[in-house]
């Protein structure tokens, strides 16, 4: 019994540090998109959070994978969250450049 407890607790408090670290990120990419110039729409509001929230996951499980403190884990995370849809948006476009020119040596 004592071990299915102290198994509850690690879920429970593995639960409280992601949600943290997804509303960290999604802080980070509210910001992002608070500062972008032109028009605002909500659509791209609720994609800025969910590409934010993923790319804040991804840096607190690598940044725990190499051992830094809570700390650095949050503040990678809120980073990530930041610049997660820009990260992302020049990752397609050098996909796609990768592509033409793939096609452009055929």
């Amino acid at each position: 019994m004592e071990e299915l407890t102290d198994g509850l607790h690690y879920i429970e408090q593995e639960t409280e540090t992601l949600l943290t670290v997804v509303l960290l990120a999604t802080f980070g990419g509210l910001v992002s998109w608070l500062r972008q110039k032109g028009p605002r729409k909500l659509s791209r509001l609720i994609v800025v959070l969910c590409t934010a929230g993923f790319a804040g996951l991804l840096a607190y499980y690598i940044t725990s994978a190499i051992g830094l403190n809570a700390q650095y884990q949050c503040a990678m995370s809120g980073i990530a969250g930041y610049g997660g849809g820009t990260l992302l948006d020049e990752a397609v476009n050098r996909v796609k450049r990768l592509i033409h020119d793939g096609k452009d040596k055929n």
